[in-house]
Order: structure tokens, then C-alpha cells, then sequence
């Protein structure tokens, strides 16, 4: 069986209402998170940041939409719902590279995009939660999901296919975006000492931000949209051409595409463009002061969840899982970089399915 899996989803509208009524409890999370780091100092120099993200989303993800205890923090092996994203990944980057191959063999583009393995974790994981009394304190999520199933006469297995997307986007995107904002971090302090110092001032004396303060941290978001721009999570996105049209290239000519025709268009290009980017490797939030995020994504060369109205709906619940994990960080932690574990610059891995930091992450932590 293969699971659907849509960017347009039914449910990421609800993910949207549903965040700030969830917020309360990720302190519980954020107070696993902060535990786990501090038992790490107790007996390592430095930390898998990449890892520790992971657990950290994989711990969101689990009590957003399952409300379940992922136990990622609590194992030495990775948890079982990191296991089921690990083999979803390395399925789709299968799939990805056979649907290229496809154009010239055909036979290859035959590929399901989920593992097995996957594909029967969550359908029976949704299978046992549905069953289960809805007064039994489950999900607003899954209420959310009985109702749909009935509504729009959906089959267990196509409910499972939608909410698989944001094992992908909840899990993997926002844990690299995490790993990758904390690693620029600590490679910046003067950045890190001014993003501490806009989280201490905007709490002014409470132990942990409300959601609305959380969104008021707007060098938080700058900081994550820079870390954007420099690991943008897909290189390029796929588009079809709906109607004939022409393009003029750089010398000049004008190149016909005609309706139908597939364009690839480079996120990775865009963000690392010296004509829109001084300095393009350099991580540096301030260039999107006064708004600047705005002004990048409506010039069009800020496009790290693609544009218009095929835009990834999964964007706003990904950065507010990464602000609420950065910001607990840094006002608890000073962080820098393990450079005999970290590399140096920002070359990404050569066979992921997603931009990632071609090394592991180790960072230090201080605590505070």
C-alpha cells in the first residue's frame, strides 16, 4: 500500500488554529530537552546537535499530532518514530532519484514513495489511537481526524497518508532548520549575544515565553530565515508549465517554454546570488531588518518553502517548533563550536534528500 502524502494537506489549517491552544505544553518539552542536554555535559565535551534537534522535534511532532510520549529523550537507540522517519527519507530520496531516471527509462519511475515498514507503523499507530475513547485524553489533533474520516468519508489509510507529511516537515525540516540556526549561531557570537538578549529582555523575568511573546522575538525570525537562506531544506523545486510563455536568459535570447514543460527552479541559487546577497556565505540576520524578510520573498529570491499558491503549508508550524527550541537554548545555554568535530564552512552532503551540513554538528554548551 502506498500512503498519499500532500502538500495539501487537509490538516495544516487546522495545525494553524491549533498552535497556540498546544503552546502551553511545550514546556514540558522544552524541560526534556534542557534535561537531556545537562546529562549530556556531565559526561561529553560536545553534543550531537543534529541528533539532539531531531529528538527534540520528533518529542513535538508526537504529542502535537499523537498525543503521545515519543520517549526520544529517554533511549540511547533512536526512538521508534526517528527510526520510521529515517526509512521514509531514504525511501523518497529513492523515489526522487528514480523519477529523474524515469525520463529516459520509464520502468524506473515505478516506485512507492514510503517504505513498507513505514507505511504499516503508521497506519496501525493511527488504527490504535482512533479506536481508543476520545475521552481518554488523546489529541485534539486525532478528534480532529475522527471527524474528518467521518465528514469526508476518508479511509483510515488516507488519513495516514496526510499526516505523514508532517513527520517529514515537522520532523526532518524543522530539526535541520534547528541543528543548522544553532550551528551559525555558535559560530557568531555577537549574533547569539544579541539574540539572548532580545529573548531575556522580551520574557522580562518570566520563565518561559508565551506564544505571543515568542512571536514578538523578530530577530528570532531573522536569524531562522538567514539559516534558511544559507541551508535552504530542498535545493530546487519541480513546477509544471500551465501555459506557453517565454523566457529571456542572461545573454539576451528568449527560450520558449511551452505548456506541460517541467522547470526546476533553484532555491539554492536564489539565496546564494551575490546580486541579491552581499556576502551570501556569511550568516548575517540584519541584512533582513525593517521588514526585509518581506521585501526578499516579495522580490522572490527568498523561496525556502517554494511561492504562491503551491507554497509549503507545513512553513509556519516547522518555525514555530524551531523558535520555541532555539529560544529555550540560548536563554539557558551559551553554545560554540566543537571545531574538531564541526566543519568550517557550509559545504552541504552530496546524497541527501535534504541540504544538510556535509559533517555532524557538535556544539558546546554553558550552561547559563
Amino acid at each position: 500500500m502506498l500512503l498519499r502524502c500532500s502538500k495539501y494537506s487537509l490538516f495544516f489549517p487546522f495545525f494553524i488554529c491549533q498552535m497556540k491552544g498546544f503552546h502551553p505544553k511545550t514546556k514540558r518539552i522544552c524541560q526534556k530537552l534542557c534535561n537531556f542536554i545537562d546529562s549530556k555535559l556531565r559526561g561529553e565535551e560536545s553534543v550531537d546537535v543534529k541528533a539532539l534537534a531531531y529528538n527534540f522535534t520528533a518529542e513535538f511532532v508526537s504529542d502535537f499530532i499523537w498525543g503521545i510520549d515519543a520517549r526520544a529523550f529517554t533511549k540511547s537507540a533512536p526512538c521508534e518514530l526517528i527510526q520510521m522517519k529515517d526509512a521514509m527519507i531514504q525511501q523518497a530520496f529513492k523515489c526522487v532519484k528514480a523519477y529523474f531516471l524515469s525520463d529516459l527509462l520509464p520502468f524506473f519511475g515505478n516506485r512507492r514513495f514510503f517504505s513498507k515498514l513505514s507505511d504499516k507503523f503508521f497506519v496501525g499507530l493511527l488504527k490504535k489511537l482512533l479506536a481508543e475513547d476520545s475521552n481518554c485524553g488523546r489529541s485534539d489533533f486525532l478528534n480532529h481526524l475522527e471527524k474528518l474520516k467521518v465528514a469526508k468519508e476518508l479511509s483510515e489509510s488516507e488519513l495516514t497518508g496526510h499526516t505523514t507529511t508532517v513527520v517529514i516537515d515537522g520532523i526532518e525540516t524543522a530539526g535541520a532548520l534547528i541543528a543548522h540556526c544553532l550551528l551559525l549561531l555558535a559560530r557568531n557570537e555577537n549574533s547569539q549575544e544579541k539574540l539572548r538578549q532580545e529573548i531575556n529582555d522580551t520574557l522580562d523575568g518570566e520563565d518561559f515565553p508565551t506564544f505571543d511573546r515568542l512571536n514578538e522575538l523578530t530577530y528570532l525570525e531573522q536569524c531562522l530565515y538567514e539559516t534558511l537562506r544559507i541551508f535552504p531544506p530542498l535545493p530546487f523545486f519541480n513546477k509544471i508549465c500551465t501555459e506557453d510563455f517565454y523566457l529571456e536568459n542572461s545573454e539576451g535570447k528568449e527560450i520558449r517554454v511551452a505548456k506541460g514543460d517541467e522547470i526546476l527552479i533553484s532555491a539554492y541559487a536564489f539565496h546564494k546570488d551575490e546580486e541579491f546577497y552581499s556576502d551570501p556565505e556569511m550568516f548575517i540576520p540584519e541584512r533582513f531588518d525593517n521588514d526585509g524578510i518581506k521585501d526578499y520573498r516579495n522580490r522572490e529570491v527568498l523561496i525556502p518553502f517554494g511561492d504562491g499558491p503551491r507554497v509549503c503549508l507545513g512553513n509556519k508550524f516547522g518555525l514555530y517548533e524551531a523558535k520555541v527550541a532555539v529560544a529555550e537554548i540560548l536563554r539557558n545555554y551559551k553554545i560554540s563550536v566543537d571545531k574538531t568535530r564541526t566543519r568550517s564552512d557550509n559545504e552541504c552532503s552530496p546524497g541527501g534528500f535534504l541540504l544538510s551540513l556535509n559533517s555532524g554538528i557538535f556544539l558546546k554548551f554553558n550552561k547559563i
